[in-house]
């Protein structure tokens, strides 16, 4: 039995004990790299306190921290989360969204590129301009909204999706 490509790189990576999202992309540099996502994410990171940044770290020096540098080199997850056209390098690594009719009517779809979380964010954004709604007048001074799906339970599988897809496949999410 043949292995494919995919499968072969998959046994590599496993056989190294290297991930590959934690491997360096070898045709990437830092400059493909969005310096000012990264300053946001790190915003975020301090405000939350989950891990310890300097204040006064650069973004190089974030990225070391988060272990998204291998040396002076991008790792994957860098480029995936923090690049400037992740597709340059994953040509797969968007969503396609998509409401169909029936099974070969489509009302009306859309493609989400860029980092992992433009994706999530922008693919939330997308559902809920589509599911429906409804109104719980409680005695509170606002009333409560009631999504068709919980949103909490519909942006963890966007999430899940984004995040433990296989990104050496040709695939894209759907």
């Amino acid at each position: 039995q043949r292995m494919s490509h995919e499968e072969i790189v998959q046994r590599l990576l496993n056989a190294s004990g290297l991930s590959w999202d934690a491997s360096v992309e070898p045709q990437a540099a830092w400059e493909d790299l969005d310096k000012g996502r990264i300053r946001d994410h790190v915003a975020v990171i301090r405000q939350t306190g989950r891990r310890p940044i300097p204040a006064r770290a650069s973004e190089r020096e974030a990225l070391q921290k988060l272990d998204l540098l291998a040396g002076a080199r991008p790792t994957r997850a860098a480029l995936l989360l923090f690049g400037k056209t992740p597709t340059r390098f994953y040509p797969s690594a968007f969503v396609k969204l998509g409401r169909f009719r029936s099974p070969t009517l489509i009302v009306d779809d859309r493609e989400v590129s860029g980092t992992l979380l433009n994706q999530v964010e922008e693919t939330m954004a997308w559902l809920r301009e589509r599911l429906q709604t409804r109104f719980e007048v409680t005695g509170r001074p606002r009333r409560e909204v009631i999504w068709e799906y919980p949103l909490e339970a519909v942006r963890e599988g966007v999430i899940n999706a984004v995040c433990h897809r296989d990104y050496l496949s040709t695939g894209n999410i759907q």
